[in-house]
């Protein structure tokens, strides 16, 4: 299961950057464990990843997120 799970990992992997290069927000859902975060650490570069279960992170956005937006303009994953 584990080598499924790896090329799982590849194809999705490319299949976001995809995505990433032609929409300007993409949104990657699933049910909790699932490895979204692991797939976004997969970018690299110069990706700032926000965890919206983190208090910290979720107060800035959510204050406002408009601003959040405009100060964050690319390269910016929320989970």
């Amino acid at each position: 299961m584990y080598f499924k799970m790896q090329g799982m990992e590849r194809q999705y992997q490319g299949l976001l950057r995809q995505y990433l290069d032609y929409f300007p927000c993409v949104a990657l859902l699933g049910p909790r464990q699932c490895g979204k975060t692991t797939l976004l650490r997969t970018l690299g570069g110069p990706w700032k990843i926000f965890d919206l279960e983190r208090g910290s992170d979720f107060q800035v956005i959510s204050r406002d997120p408009d601003l959040f937006l405009r100060l964050n303009p690319a390269q910016v994953a929320h989970r």
